[in-house]
């Protein structure tokens, strides 16, 4: 029995590639740059959307979508690909990194 992948489908947006794109792994939907959130940190299933929060940009100038799992709460990252939106990568980075004012240190 051969292995067919399942075509990428967005839980958060609902985008499909087209029918004539070829088939290849998503990590993530690159008109909302929503993931889904594998497994947690322990390696348990969680599931969840990861909701893009932030860009990170690695020492080596390489972007990564940083999202928050919408179960844990966990924060994940994805690199970012050549297809995603540059409007909403933009504005993403533009933004601040939300954190909660209660884990800062006085």
């Amino acid at each position: 029995m051969e292995y067919t992948p399942k075509r990428f489908h967005c839980p958060a947006c609902g985008f499909e590639p087209a029918e004539n794109v070829s088939e290849k792994e998503y990590a993530h939907c690159p008109r909302c740059l929503t993931a889904i959130h594998e497994a947690d940190s322990e390696g348990y299933e969680c599931g969840g959307k990861l909701q893009p929060v932030s860009i990170w940009v690695k020492p080596d100038d390489s972007w990564e979508i940083l999202g928050r799992c919408s179960l844990c709460g966990e924060i994940a990252s994805t690199p970012v690909s050549d297809e995603d939106d540059p409007v909403l990568l933009l504005s993403i980075a533009g933004r601040r990194f939300p954190c909660r004012r209660s884990h800062w240190k006085k």
